[in-house]
């Protein structure tokens, strides 16, 4: 760059380039900010985070309880501390719900939160390399990397915030090279950010925040081990500990005892990349994509086992590994991993998808991209082929993220009668049609837990909706009911069912039953209708497009 421009200025253009990239990728859900949702009708969690966005405006605006909620699987309160909730991404909502609808406040969390990820890991690879162009380059190739885009294009910006895993790095560097207090309350509040974010995205922080503490001691033992540099992580400590274990660590230690559902290692394996995929093309791309995977060889080449590019790389082998999950199958030989080491500890026993690690190996790829790149890039002599390649390296990995990995949307249908419910007085509870119940672990049903989506409208209770972390006395208890689970499609028709069926009307003091015919098959649509047509205690009212309305009547 012009050594004669101001020093801000190279780094504005780099902003410029990343909100550009993010803008262009987001388009389709940009223009339709308030009204549709990222994702197809396969994809149920959008419906789980938009939920996650109107629960915390209701509780900040009532008073209702932030950590817990009874307003959805009643009879139950449901323990919020264990669900994937993205509090740090409700707080960050809030303010926008006025203005925008809780909608509309969750696609621009989802829409920054991709642009916090080019932006912080241009600020970390900057840092490093000291050049804007290979910078740059690097944070777009990382941020647009398969595995994060698969969060977002499915609506979960929560799992793939590693913005704050950046900027943990980056304050982390700094506070090594120059302690300041400042610093330790910094890098403590990034780790409560990453605590309210998800529990992953500490495990993603833990691990690289571990790797470069312990690389640092080894390259700079004696500089780093003053009594400063150890008071100020003590209070970086201090400021996410006294959170995690007051609030949060009584949750995640009673798990196990508390009739939670806890996965298996063997279950993790279907989450879980062999090792033939990180070299089988068309699969690669869904660990670290084409061009990172050629820096990180040509980096290899060039570089040999010279420079502070090996940190980086070794990190993101290392998370790679972990990402292989509990075992490694070689033909008949079963080999246990260090995943599964990790998975001894109560609390990493809930982490299930060790494919997710592939998100933070992006950080690690990406750093080494820019290495590579501040070298090579001042090579070029020509102010117009280095244009050229620029405009090439950053817009074909937008290109290929556009068709590779784009962003659907899709728009559910809107109800008066979600309105006209939210006006009645009295604090009842609808029971919606499909019945659907899903935690990360079991599930009743095929789809019906979406409908807690509507909840931010009518405000009222429901006996569907999912929640991460569930005790598997909660299923227990929907499935002694059969009512409840033909009403979910699990089960036939039978004369049998009308007794159970009013038993359960009654202790959830259901006012309302809505059936949405347009998730149920034809063949359901007739059997439920005819069902709930000759129950006494309910009275039709009415037709909404494809939603019958049925009213308790006691």
């Amino acid at each position: 760059m012009n050594a004669s421009l101001p020093r801000y200025v190279p780094h504005l253009i780099a902003l410029t380039i990343i909100a550009i990239v993010t803008i262009l990728y987001t388009l389709p859900l940009l223009t339709r900010l308030t009204s549709a949702i990222p994702g197809t009708a396969s994809d149920p969690d959008v419906a789980t985070m938009v939920w996650n966005v109107g629960w915390v405006r209701r509780a900040l605006n009532t008073g209702t309880d932030l950590l817990g909620t009874d307003a959805v699987l009643v009879p139950f309160n449901s323990d919020l501390r264990l669900h994937t909730y993205g509090l740090l991404q409700g707080f960050m909502a809030y303010p926008f719900t006025g203005i925008l609808g809780v909608v509309g406040a969750y696609n621009l969390i989802l829409i920054l939160t991709l642009f916090l990820n080019g932006l912080s890991l241009y600020l970390l690879a900057y840092n490093y390399v000291q050049h804007m162009l290979g910078a740059v380059i690097a944070a777009v190739w990382a941020m647009m990397g398969t595995p994060l885009l698969f969060q977002f294009t499915v609506g979960r910006p929560t799992f793939g915030s590693i913005w704050i895993v950046c900027l943990a790095l980056l304050v982390m560097s700094r506070l090594l090279d120059q302690p300041k207090w400042l610093k330790g309350v910094a890098l403590g509040g990034l780790l409560l950010a990453a605590l309210l974010t998800d529990f992953q995205i500490v495990l993603f922080t833990a691990l690289w925040l571990s790797a470069y503490g312990l690389y640092r001691l080894w390259r700079d033992r004696r500089a780093i081990l003053s009594p400063r540099h150890i008071l100020i992580l003590v209070i970086a400590g201090l400021v996410f500990g006294i959170p995690f274990f007051v609030i949060f660590y009584p949750s995640l230690s009673s798990a196990n005892t508390s009739g939670y559902q806890q996965p298996v290692l063997e279950s993790m394996m279907l989450y879980s990349f062999r090792l033939s995929d990180y070299v089988t093309p068309g699969i690669l791309e869904l660990v670290y994509g084409y061009e990172l995977l050629f820096s990180m060889l040509l980096a290899l080449i060039m570089f040999r086992w010279r420079g502070a590019y090996r940190f980086w790389l070794m990190g993101a082998v290392g998370i790679l590994v972990l990402a292989l999950g509990p075992y490694l199958q070689l033909g008949e030989t079963r080999l246990t991993l260090p995943f599964a080491m990790m998975s001894l500890w109560s609390p990493m026993s809930n982490f299930r998808t060790p494919y997710r690690l592939a998100m933070p190996a992006l950080i690690g790829l990406g750093m080494v991209a820019a290495y590579l790149l501040a070298y090579l890039l001042p090579r070029i002599r020509s102010s117009r082929w280095l244009v050229l390649v620029v405009i090439l390296a950053i817009g074909g990995r937008l290109v290929f993220a556009i068709f590779h990995d784009p962003v659907r949307v899709q728009t559910y249908p809107e109800y008066a009668i979600y309105h006209q419910l939210a006006d009645e007085p009295g604090d009842f509870v609808i029971l919606e049609v499909p019945f659907g119940v899903r935690s990360g672990l079991d599930r009743i049903g095929r789809g019906g837990e979406i409908l807690q989506y509507y909840q931010d409208i009518h405000q009222k209770r429901l006996l569907n909706g999912m929640i991460a972390r569930l005790p598997a006395s909660v299923f227990q208890f929907y499935r002694e009911h059969p009512s409840l689970l033909f009403l979910s499609g699990e089960l036939a028709f039978s004369d049998s069912f009308d007794a159970d069926f009013a038993d359960v009307l009654g202790w959830s003091s259901a006012r309302y039953v809505l059936v949405h015919n347009r998730l149920l098959s034809q063949e359901s649509q007739m059997t439920i209708e005819a069902f709930l047509n000759r129950q006494i205690q309910l009275q039709y009212v009415g037709q909404e497009a494809d939603l019958l309305i049925y009213r308790v009547i006691s």
